[in-house]
């Protein structure tokens, strides 16, 4: 299945700084049962970026909500994502 989480923050390139503890078990846990786990991200970092961390493939938006919903439709025209919203970050 593949799954796509909205979150504000809180998944870093290492995944150990600057992290949501719940959030990076989530994603290991989901990506470890064979899922495709997208983590779109609005501020994270400055610079919008992508990289993989334990499975997932991570969308930095870099503080632009057009960019994060524009990240979102190009997987989303990929294949079907069923979406996860977070709408804060404890």
């Amino acid at each position: 299945m593949r799954i796509a989480i909205l979150s504000p923050g809180g998944v870093s390139r290492d995944g150990q700084t600057g992290v949501l503890p719940w959030l990076i078990w989530l994603i290991e846990r989901l990506a470890g049962n064979g899922d495709d786990v997208h983590v779109f991200l609005m501020h994270q970092e400055e610079r919008s970026g992508h990289w993989p961390l334990l499975g997932a493939q991570i969308h930095n938006a870099g503080h632009s909500p057009l960019r994060m919903m524009s990240q979102l439709i190009v997987e989303h025209r990929r294949a079907s994502l069923r979406l996860h919203f977070r709408n804060r970050m404890a």
